[in-house]
């Protein structure tokens, strides 16, 4: 989310793709330890997609970072 606060991406015209309900959902995601895998997954999904929506990072950023961060 500091990357999203750096690039000004605070007011991105797209309410469901913004800085700030991403921010909601990263909130809810922390209140919400018991999600499963699928549900988390697919929010953290949403999240990505709405980074590589900004021209933050492509998809294929995207990508690796999960490669990397998987197991």
């Amino acid at each position: 989310m500091q990357l999203a606060h750096k690039s000004q991406i605070s007011n991105y015209p797209v309410p469901d793709l913004s800085y700030n309900h991403l921010c909601e959902m990263h909130e809810r995601i922390n209140l919400n330890r018991d999600w499963s895998d699928t549900k988390l997954c697919r929010w953290l999904g949403w999240m990505q997609a709405a980074i590589v929506s900004w021209g933050v990072y492509t998809l294929e950023d995207m990508k690796t970072i999960n490669m990397r961060n998987a197991g």
